[in-house]
């Protein structure tokens, strides 16, 4: 496997379908602070391509890649997972950043237990509605509000 610049192995992945983020928007705007040099692309899904860590050639995952807006990316195998099976590519490449925030907010920061009344704001948008996921998953109540009918409706 090749290694990064610090050394550790990185796994090389065909990109197949790729999540943008407003975070994209801002880093090719130019708008976000710090990282004016990085590329854009962050959520992405495709085929393991040279093998690293866990990952074997050929397995089709899904994670974090920084610079991933392209046909091939490099990134350490910690940050990237086997999809299941009836997953697709671009339904893959849409979740990272959105559920690992809300993972992360609620069961990592807030350590919401079961039985809490959780508020989610703008709860039809990316994170809102992998947060009504997760906090489904901890056993939580979620209590929503979104935009108008539309969004509504979609809850």
């Amino acid at each position: 496997p090749a290694a990064s610049n610090s050394g550790a192995p990185e796994a090389a992945v065909r990109v197949h379908a790729v999540g943008l983020n407003f975070r994209d928007l801002l880093v090719v705007l130019g708008m976000y602070p710090g990282a004016e040099h990085e590329p854009p692309g962050g959520d992405c899904a495709g085929v393991v391509v040279e093998a690293a860590g866990a990952l074997e050639q050929g397995t089709r995952v899904f994670g974090l890649a920084p610079g991933c807006l392209g046909t091939l990316v490099r990134c350490s195998p910690e940050t990237l997972v086997e999809m299941p099976p009836q997953l697709s590519y671009e339904h893959a490449a849409s979740m990272p950043t959105v559920f690992m925030t809300a993972h992360m907010a609620f069961a990592d920061a807030a350590k919401v237990c079961q039985g809490e009344r959780v508020l989610v704001h703008a709860a039809a948008g990316g994170v809102g509605l992998a947060s009504l996921q997760v906090l489904r998953q901890l056993g939580a109540h979620a209590v929503a509000t979104a935009g108008g009918p539309p969004k509504r409706s979609l809850l």
